[in-house]
């Protein structure tokens, strides 16, 4: 990520943690940041405190930062509401299949002479 991609309308705080996010760096110094979003050396050191004091980054032992708790807590949050969301889509989906095929085997019976085949087995959850 370079300066010309910085949205610079954001404050500097998530202007750092997008830096740490989509800046292709597994951690981040001031200086990467610096470049990253255009703040000055002091803005920069000061937010990188206040985000490892909150617990959003974490400082290395090198003066680097890295993604700490609370950004991982914010982050599974949102993973696992997609992921309940998902499992919701698909539970629905599955409803719809057997719905669907209820319906086409009443079809298919109305038609003289016309056997109905067995429902295949849906894939178990490991395969695709």
């Amino acid at each position: 990520m370079d300066v010309a991609n910085v949205r610079t309308e954001l404050p500097l705080e998530l202007r750092v943690l997008e830096a740490l996010a989509n800046g292709g760096l597994l951690s981040v110094g001031p200086t990467d940041v610096q470049r990253i979003t255009g703040a000055s050396k002091g803005s920069v050191s000061a937010r990188l405190k206040a985000l490892a004091a909150s617990g959003y980054l974490m400082e290395t032992e090198k003066g680097r930062y890295v993604p700490g708790p609370a950004m991982w807590n914010l982050a599974g949050g949102y993973l696992r509401t997609v992921l309940r969301q998902t499992e919701a889509l698909h539970s629905l989906s599955i409803q719809r299949l057997a719905a669907t095929r209820q319906m086409v085997d009443v079809l298919l019976s109305a038609i003289p002479g016309q056997e109905i085949p067995p429902p295949s087995s849906p894939p178990s959850g490991g395969e695709a």
